[in-house]
């Protein structure tokens, strides 16, 4: 079930109604949308939700939309990482270290008010629409610092050593480009 009393669980409303409910929320409040993609995906918890990436022509301000989708027993937190089209499509669209592929959507829908889009597919890099690829979070130099503590390592010599050694076990974390 839903976390608020009166929300209604995300599995009652399909992809096209959840979509349709964003686009007239936002067209309530003067936002036009220019394109959706709905994505279905699981919490951590394994609980499933949607995801609807939105996109218009002009930067506008959530809280108005949310608003009237509350005011139905639609609630929708907005994600403050994702910064562009792009971000949002890569986030539904492949795997990370938080997201395994499985959470994927493996069919999600994609809605253009004018009838034309480019394939959200065509957006993703085509190195991260391998099978299987999962996309690594870069390890921060405060991270790098502690397993450099950790393991007593004094040169970039030893730096590489570990780096090395480590994905060899099947941890390439140092490996990854800053």
């Amino acid at each position: 079930m839903a976390e608020h009393p009166t929300a209604k669980d995300p599995t009652e409303l399909s992809k096209d109604e959840f979509r349709r409910e964003v686009l007239a929320a936002h067209d309530a409040k003067g936002v036009c949308i220019e394109e959706t993609v709905m994505y279905y995906e699981l919490h951590g918890s394994g609980k499933p939700h949607q995801n609807c990436l939105v996109r218009s022509k002009r930067q506008f301000r959530w809280f108005g939309p949310i608003e009237t989708l509350r005011q139905k027993g639609i609630y929708i937190d907005v994600s403050k990482h994702i910064k562009t089209w792009a971000d949002g499509v890569v986030y539904g669209s492949v795997a990370s270290d938080h997201k395994p592929p499985h959470w994927l959507d493996q069919q999600p829908q994609q809605w253009a008010r004018s009838g034309t889009y480019i394939p959200i597919r065509e957006l993703v890099p085509q190195k991260w629409q391998r099978p299987g690829f999962t996309r690594r979070q870069r390890m921060s130099n405060m991270q790098f610092l502690t397993v450099c503590r950790e393991n007593e390592v004094t040169s970039v010599d030893e730096a590489w050593a570990l780096a090395c050694a480590m994905e060899d076990k099947g941890d390439p974390d140092l490996m990854v480009p800053a």
